[in-house]
Order: structure tokens, then sequence, then C-alpha cells
């Protein structure tokens, strides 16, 4: 049998473009990166993501890397939070923006393949219900057992608010906050981190450690906000594995955000001291 090796310039003109592939990846993963670990401290911290993120971002887009939109998210994100755009707009105004952009942007389009609904068939299920049940538990336990500080958000639900006004933001809450933090880790951050490493466990684990950042002033909160949100982060990241989409991702994660809101209210109304 006679062994057709390839041409030495077609091969090293490919290893070229796996390279500069790999190199656009984790520099983009490093626009993505830097203001996750802004969530650790005050507002200020944006103004020190700045130069990286604006310098990274505007050489990927104007090198039409395949996930620019990505960066253009990220570009788009800072400039919001430095403009002290009130929440939800600083997060939800980015993401609609670039989403729109991709699909308006014929290259562009591939960057959102992952956006899928994917299956929820009972297996899928039998991961969801039972994150659902530790998730919700350990929520009430960490509330309940460690009585941690969150007067900050409680004291921003206006007084005088029925049940039934709270019951509505509390539902269009969860949904976009499950929204935009899943398409952040489980879709763009999930994606980028494929095109670097294998789609396994140490993919998963990346995605879930910047998970449990975001929460370091959420809730749960502190340290051990922390480590339960990347716990269940990677829990999330199991259902994305197993269904191949972002459905089961969010509707599992909109009832943590749920259980977090009627705590919330627990708290506000008295019920939970």
């Amino acid at each position: 049998m006679t062994v057709i090796e390839p041409a030495p310039a077609v091969s090293t003109a490919m290893s070229t473009q796996i390279a500069t592939s790999r190199l656009e990846s984790t520099l983009l993963f490093a626009v993505m990166a830097t203001p996750f670990i802004s969530f650790l401290y005050p507002s200020g911290a944006w103004w020190l993501a700045a130069p990286l993120v604006s310098a990274a971002a505007g050489w990927l887009i104007l090198r039409g890397a395949p996930n620019r939109v990505f960066a253009a998210f990220w570009l788009l994100f800072l400039i919001v939070q430095l403009a002290g755009v009130p929440w939800p707009l600083s997060f939800v105004l980015p993401l609609v923006l670039a989403f729109v952009a991709a699909r308006a942007w014929p290259a562009a389009r591939a960057a959102t393949s992952w956006l899928k609904w994917g299956a929820l068939t009972w297996k899928v299920w039998q991961v969801i219900l039972p994150t659902i049940l530790v998730s919700s538990g350990g929520l009430l336990a960490w509330f309940v057992l460690w009585h941690p500080d969150v007067s900050d958000i409680v004291t921003s639900i206006p007084p005088g608010t029925s049940l039934a006004v709270f019951a509505s933001i509390a539902l269009a809450f969860s949904i976009l906050n499950a929204l935009w933090e899943e398409f952040l880790l489980k879709g763009m951050m999930w994606e980028t981190l494929k095109t670097i490493l294998p789609e396994g466990m140490t993919l998963n684990l990346i995605q879930s450690f910047f998970f449990g950042l975001i929460h370091y002033h959420g809730f749960p909160r502190g340290v051990t906000g922390v480590a339960m949100a990347a716990f269940y982060g990677f829990l999330l990241g199991i259902i994305r594995q197993r269904s191949q989409g972002m459905a089961a991702v969010v509707i599992t994660h909109i009832f943590a955000d749920l259980t977090i809101c009627a705590l919330l209210y627990a708290s506000y109304t008295g019920a939970i001291e």
C-alpha cells in the first residue's frame, strides 16, 4: 500500500491555523475571565479590567476571529458597566445586542450554534430533579443555619410589597438571571473552552469556578457561597453535557433562583429571622 504524505506547505499552513485559533481562543478566554474576577471587588474594579478587555476584544474583532461576537459582547458589557447603566439593563442589553449582531452577521452565526433547545428526555430529568432538590435544600440550609447578612438585598424590596407583586418580579428575575448566567457560562465560555480543551471534567470545573466567583457578593455569598455555587455550576455543566442544549440548564437554574427569592421574601416578612 502506498501512503501519500500531505504536502509540507499544506501541513504547515494547517498547523499555523490551529495554533492561531488556539491563541485567539485563549485570548478570548482571558477577556471573559477578567470581568468575572472583578466581581470579587467593588464596582471600581471594572476600570482595572478596561485596558485588557478593550485591547484584546478589539484585536479579536478586527482580526475577524470566529468567536468575535463573544469579544464584542464583553466589550459592550464593560462599556455599560463603566457608564453606570442600572441593573438589569447593564446585563441584558449587551447580551441582546450581541445576539442580534450574531444573527445579522453571517460570518459570526457559527458562534451561536450552541444556542439550541437540546434534549429533555427522562434520562435528562433524572439529573435535573435531584439537582433542583439538592440546590434548593442547600440554599435553605445555608440561609437558616448560617444566618448570613443579606440585608442589602432584603432592604431593596420596596416597603409594602404584596406577595402577588413580589411573585411576579421573582419569576421575571429568575428567568432573566438564569438566561444571562447560563448563556455566559454554559454558552460563550463553554464554547470558547471547547476550542482549547476536550469537552470533559476539566472544562466543566473551569466554568463552574467562574460560576462560583460571581456569587461572592450574591446569594449564597462569601467563601462558602462561592463553593456552593461552584458545585451547583458543576452539576449544571453535567446537565448541559447530558442534554446537549440550553433548555435543561436554564430550567434547572430558574428553580434555584425562585428558591432564593422565596427565602428573601420570607426574611422580608419576618417569617425567617
